[in-house]
């Protein structure tokens, strides 16, 4: 997206392409290449390929140096946006001439710090994502690890104890009890001790006979087991990680080192075998698995969460840690609401008013963009006994960083400031919450933080029960609505029922037509399988665009003794930039020699 952006930029003339410059920044060189290597196939099939020649791909460290003297940057790009808060970025965000566009899947940050942008262009939650094929909904099996008393679960002295062989074979059993589904696997651990423990202990144990990669890797260490040759290989990183994407079935067990840049789709099973406090390294880590595989539509994501009686991370995968927009520390409960047309949106948030008693004084709504994506927090207060209403901030596209900024920031000092005054804490996000009308009276601001206050104390582990059950009436004091557009299936056009019909993923294709889980132009192709049925699919008019003057090549070709057929056809398929996976390549003689009926465009209602 980011790469078409600055393509799109140089070919409409906001960039100059003989004289400006863009300057690509990440942490870590892998991303760096694949950025490159992005920049490098669109400029193929690019009206102005030269446009990734004004492209510089710079590692955070030599942001300085390359600014230094340099007029002709006009645009930065930050991967991994999120870290954008930290000192080393500040080079970039003083030049006032240079645009930035940031980049990342976990916008969220926990620690307080704003990120320095003046908006959100473009957001997306992981539902959504699912709804689209871009991901994949991970199944999500719990092993019991034990009970552990660990002070602070960052310190790896302090998780060294779960380096223990009771917790390594439960890892073990899982895996073998499930290897046919397990493929490609990364283990999460804690300390560099557990990484080689656990690694040895899966080279030797039954395992090794269904991988065929077996390996470890740390900052500073790695290595892997040929079992052909009974022998260990210690190798650089680069050559580790190539071995491992090439591999058909691995493990490789780490310590913070495949997380941010590393992408191998084909991973499909992610162990969590160590316990964290952060969204940020969870999302990252869970990242590795559910990504849409290209050559295999059938993938399946699954996470091995080692579950130890430590703080609640269950919570956080089945209240949608990965999709939800604000920080989880204070476990709201999260409800998805379904509307099914846009004008119906309004009535789904009245009702859910209703549903919350919400006081006529706070149910305005601001103008909603079409298609914006829409949420809302819900804030409870204690009104006489058994008595409840809520107070509501309604997130649409325009406020979801502010609202993201002054929650999280709250959510991570309510433990250290419980008690003081709200005014005092409200006035350290006063910018965030301009224009906020809920925010405008000092009461609302009062009851918001009180309401903040005693969900922690509900999420808190060092809390008591006893004190808890105080604050457990009624609750959560918390709650995080999600509205989802979902039309009723009997509305589905019936000429995409029919067009679907014959389709072995009908059902998943008809969701993704009922929720308008597409952009406007989009195309839904259908291709026939080997044996019986078709494949539907849905494409971006770019690509439709390719493989349509494919199949109209095709179609062209003179069906007579004096065409040599199989060498045209050849011809035309392997000379083309194909847009789909190469097991379809000739389902596109199918559809010429049946005439078939493969496409529609899409429009939103």
């Amino acid at each position: 997206m980011a790469v078409r952006a600055i393509e799109r930029m140089f070919q409409q003339g906001l960039l100059d392409l003989t004289a400006h410059r863009v300057l690509w920044v990440a942490h870590r060189i892998e991303l760096l290449d694949q950025a490159r290597g992005t920049a490098e196939r669109q400029a193929e099939g690019s009206p102005i390929p030269a446009f990734k020649d004004q492209i510089d791909f710079c590692m955070l460290g030599k942001v300085k140096e390359q600014l230094a003297g340099n007029e002709n940057v006009r645009l930065a790009v930050i991967d991994e946006a999120h870290h954008g808060a930290a000192n080393s970025y500040r080079p970039l965000f003083d030049r006032s001439d240079i645009g930035i566009l940031g980049l990342t899947a976990t916008p969220s940050r926990h620690d307080g710090k704003s990120l320095d942008f003046e908006k959100e262009s473009y957001s997306i939650g992981f539902p959504d994502l699912v709804d689209l094929g871009v991901l994949l909904r991970p199944e999500v099996v719990t092993v019991d690890g034990g009970t552990y008393t660990i002070d602070s679960i960052g310190e790896p002295d302090q998780l060294s104890v779960l380096n223990n062989a009771e917790r390594n074979r439960r890892i073990l059993n899982e895996l073998a009890a499930d290897h046919d589904r397990y493929r490609k696997v990364i283990v999460y651990v804690g300390t560099v001790e557990h990484a080689r423990a656990l690694y040895d202990e899966v080279r030797q144990s039954s395992l090794g006979r269904h991988y065929d990669f077996v390996g470890f890797i740390t900052g500073e260490a790695r290595a892997r087991f040929l079992a052909s040759e009974a022998r260990e290989v210690h190798e650089d990183r680069a050559d580790f990680i190539a071995a491992q994407r090439i591999a058909a079935r691995s493990i490789v067990i780490n310590v913070d080192v495949l997380t941010e840049g590393f992408d191998d789709p084909s991973v499909n099973t992610v162990v969590m075998a160590r316990p964290t406090k952060s969204k940020l390294l969870y999302m990252q880590a869970i990242g590795r698995a559910v990504r849409v595989d290209p050559s295999d539509e059938d993938k399946a994501a699954y996470i091995v969460e080692v579950s130890d009686d430590l703080p609640n991370i269950r919570y956080r995968i089945d209240n949608r840690w990965l999709f939800s927009d604000i920080s989880d520390v204070l476990e709201p409960r999260v409800v998805d609401r379904e509307y099914p047309d846009v004008a119906g949106l309004e009535a789904a948030i009245e009702s859910v008013f209703d549903e919350y008693s919400v006081d006529a004084a706070f149910r305005g709504l601001p103008p909603i963009p079409d298609r914006s994506r829409v949420t809302l927090l819900l804030f409870k207060v204690y009104s006489g006994p058994g008595s409840y209403y809520h107070l509501p901030l309604l997130i649409t596209n325009e406020t979801r960083r502010r609202v993201a900024d002054f929650f999280d920031f709250l959510s991570a000092r309510v433990d250290r400031y419980r008690g003081a005054s709200p005014e005092a804490l409200f006035r350290m996000v006063a910018d965030k919450i301009e224009g906020l009308s809920l925010f405008h009276d000092q009461l609302h601001r009062n009851l918001v933080f009180h309401a903040m206050e005693n969900s922690w104390v509900l999420a808190a582990t060092s809390i008591d029960e006893t004190e808890k059950s105080v604050y457990a009436r009624g609750d959560p004091w918390i709650t995080f609505v999600a509205f989802k557009l979902r039309r009723d299936a009997a509305s589905l056009d019936p000429d995409f029922v029919d067009f679907t019909e014959d389709m072995l993923n009908r059902e998943a294709i008809r969701e993704l037509l009922l929720t308008e889980s597409y952009a406007d132009g989009y195309f839904l192709v259908k291709l026939p399988m080997p044996l019986s049925g078709t494949w539907g699919r849905l494409m971006p008019p770019h690509e439709f665009a390719i493989l349509y003057e494919i199949v109209e090549q095709l179609a062209e070709i003179e069906v007579s003794e004096a065409v040599d057929q199989w060498t045209t056809v050849r011809d035309i398929l392997d000379g083309s930039v194909f847009p789909i996976e190469q097991k379809h390549r000739e389902a596109l003689t199918a559809v010429v020699r049946e005439q078939m009926d493969y496409f529609r465009e899409l429009r939103k209602s």
